[in-house]
């Protein structure tokens, strides 16, 4: 498809519909979810009212009506409607022993706040409050979790950039920030702390600016 070709409404459904349905069951099919489950959960979301009242056909055609197009709305809409939002991300939880509702997703503004803090010399790197700090104290066991994925986030990507690192985050390569809110109200400890990996993210900041 050329980026600068003028799609129909039907031509839009031909081309999106199977590329997300793909996609979709690349990324979920460890937990059961095909091709073709994903273009039946398409076909719902078009159909089906949201809820903001419009359906999925509603703003399909809209992102189209657009000059020009807003192609790159059209399918991320469809890939959160049945991916991180709908039937996919259901599946994966009922197989991983989750609730969808304890998936904490990253923001490009969620990393941004965890590296200026990272940046912040008076952070304790590798610590764990006690039972008895204030919960709503600075240094909680969420706030050490989140800090400690956009860490590991920074060594893989190299990248300091927020929506690079929360697209990692999000993405199946970071599979364990998905988890990472059932995790941080439990077990989590920011395990960030050895020098050694104190001077392996600096660098990436620093290669990253």
């Amino acid at each position: 498809m050329s980026t600068t070709e003028v799609l129909t409404y039907d031509e839009a459904l031909g081309w999106f519909i199977p590329k997300v349905s793909k996609s979709i069951a690349k990324k979920y099919g460890r937990y059961g979810v095909t091709a073709e489950d994903a273009t039946q959960e398409l076909w719902v979301w078009i159909l089906s009212d949201g809820r903001d009242g419009q359906t999925g056909e509603q703003r399909i055609r809209r992102w189209l009506s657009k000059d020009p197009q807003q192609l790159v709305s059209l399918e991320r809409a469809m890939e959160h409607a049945i991916g991180r939002e709908g039937f996919a991300e259901r599946e994966k939880s009922r197989v991983a022993g989750y609730k969808v509702s304890d998936v904490f997703w990253y923001s490009p503004q969620n990393v941004a706040d965890m590296l200026e803090l990272l940046e912040d010399p008076g952070y304790p790197h590798g610590s764990r409050p006690s039972s008895g700090d204030d919960p709503g104290a600075l240094w909680d066991e969420n706030l050490a979790a989140m800090a400690a994925d956009v860490e590991r986030a920074l060594l893989h990507t190299r990248s300091g950039d927020p929506d690079t690192l929360a697209g990692w985050l999000n993405d199946k390569k970071g599979q364990f920030a998905g988890k990472r809110k059932v995790l941080a109200n439990s077990t989590a400890v920011a395990y960030t702390g050895t020098n050694e990996h104190v001077a392996r993210r600096d660098t990436a900041l620093s290669d990253g600016s």
